[in-house]
């Protein structure tokens, strides 16, 4: 079972695109790479790759795009501006996100897991790292963990 949805976003400013797959199972946050597509998991094969896991109730996928290229990969806006932007996209996901997948979950405490490739794998363990609290698990993947060369050293 494959949803697409906008999720309003005080913090980023705008909706933010979110696909969701299964219909049951442990929920698991998609981050994207440096892309930042939401459906990114769905078009490299990924969804496909773990049916048998999403089918069986296992895990639940929540993939939503990210701001990679206005926080890291666009150079235009100075360092402490985009480093913000990030700061934005962490509220995104902490006050909208989490609580719409316990809500979709229908369970307030339930253990979310995080995972990524590439700068996914960045988010993903920032988020495990700093929140333990809220994220069980990181399970990352080829990332780039050192984010100082996209500021220019500025962190």
């Amino acid at each position: 079972m494959a949803r697409h949805l906008l999720l309003p976003s005080p913090a980023m400013g705008r909706d933010v695109h979110l696909w969701t797959y299964g219909h049951f199972g442990a929920p698991v946050i998609v981050f994207p790479t440096a892309a930042g597509f939401a459906h990114e998991w769905q078009s490299q094969g990924m969804v496909e790759s773990l049916a048998h896991l999403l089918g069986g109730g296992k895990i639940k996928l929540y993939c939503p795009e990210s701001n990679v290229a206005e926080a890291w990969t666009k150079k235009e806006n100075s360092p402490a501006w985009r480093i913000q932007r990030h700061a934005a996209y962490e509220q995104f996901v902490l006050e909208t996100l989490v609580p719409f997948v316990r809500q979709d979950c229908a369970s307030a405490r339930i253990p979310i897991g995080v995972t990524g490739a590439s700068l996914g794998g960045m988010y993903a363990a920032n988020f495990a790292l700093k929140h333990p609290d809220t994220f069980d698990y990181g399970l990352c993947m080829s990332g780039r963990y050192e984010v100082r060369n996209f500021t220019n050293g500025y962190d």
